[in-house]
């Protein structure tokens, strides 16, 4: 009976470990793990799975910050989400797992803070969500940094942060509530753990043609208060 708990202690100690690691690797791809193997910070504070659940894990840097993404059900007590259209219809929600972000300045994740996202609501309300209907993109955003084809900003410097330490988040979804909307761009600017919003585009336009020309429907801008460099 002793021999059997010390292995399994070994074995539980030996696969925090493995997590622990990957996690001091810096930026890595997604990995489906075990909550009981998250580091403790995490753990503690990611209880919209249960003890004995699974979670995809993503670690990104942002200059001297690491950005932890965990997944969420949509339907998750307490945690406020986006309803997107599902393959074009606005009336239905999709059901695969919303994305939480957590903050730190360790790789252990220890200190790490649950990021609350600004949104605008289709009365032009601002709201506050605790999930992200997609996974976002991560670094430094610039105002040169638009599209040509479709006029939309993206993050060039993916990883970086502005010299105040501050970093930029990138999400690109369809909310449910607004039929008319093909397509929304929002960019956060995260300090600390606050998060503001600092740029909004949306399009009418559906992607149409076979040609690669017909791929890209513009954007209008309602809001950018992006860096200048």
């Amino acid at each position: 009976m002793l021999r059997s708990a010390a292995l399994v202690a070994l074995t539980v100690t030996a696969t925090l470990a493995t997590a622990l690691t990957a996690l001091a690797d810096g930026c890595g791809e997604e990995e489906l793990v075990a909550r009981s193997t998250l580091p403790r910070a995490l753990r503690d504070i990611h209880t919209c799975i249960p003890a004995d659940g699974q979670t995809a894990l993503r670690k990104e840097t942002a200059g001297k910050h690491y950005v932890f993404g965990l997944d969420c059900p949509v339907n998750a007590p307490g945690l406020r989400h986006i309803a997107v259209q599902t393959d074009g219809d606005a009336g239905a929600n999709d059901e695969s797992p919303d994305h939480v972000y957590y903050v730190a300045d360790r790789a252990n994740a220890r200190g790490a803070k649950r990021i609350a996202f600004p949104f605008l609501t289709a009365d032009g309300r601002e709201t506050m969500v605790d999930m992200l209907p997609v996974v976002a993109s991560i670094g430094r955003a610039t105002r040169s940094d638009t599209s040509d084809f479709n006029g939309a900003a993206w993050i060039r410097y993916e990883g970086e942060a502005h010299r105040d330490g501050s970093f930029d988040m990138l999400a690109e979804f369809v909310p449910a509530d607004r039929p008319d909307l093909k397509g929304v761009v929002v960019i956060w600017r995260i300090k600390g753990a606050k998060a503001e919003m600092i740029y909004w585009a949306e399009s009418t336009e559906a992607v149409s043609g076979e040609n690669p020309t017909d791929q890209y429907p513009r954007y209008t801008v309602k809001l950018d208060r992006r860096a200048a460099a």
